[in-house]
């Protein structure tokens, strides 16, 4: 199959949404997002800044995941 994004729909037997969320990390709108996509992208500005407070711990943390057993 030529487009993974389809092939993945396929062999998960779900939405396109769910597949874009998942596979693509796509914002997408939905009913249970807590942020629209365009409340994101317009509050999404400046530049990352690459500066750190000496003795500081950070921390990132990112599930982009809504099914499977993650």
């Amino acid at each position: 199959m030529s487009n993974y994004i389809e092939y993945r729909q396929q062999q998960d037997s779900t939405d396109l949404e769910t597949v874009l969320k998942e596979y693509n990390l796509e914002f997408i709108d939905s009913t249970i997002s807590v942020f629209s996509s365009d409340l994101i992208r317009c509050n999404a500005v400046g530049e990352l800044e690459n500066s750190q407070e000496s003795g500081a711990k950070y921390y990132m943390g990112i599930d982009s995941a809504s099914v499977g057993k993650d």
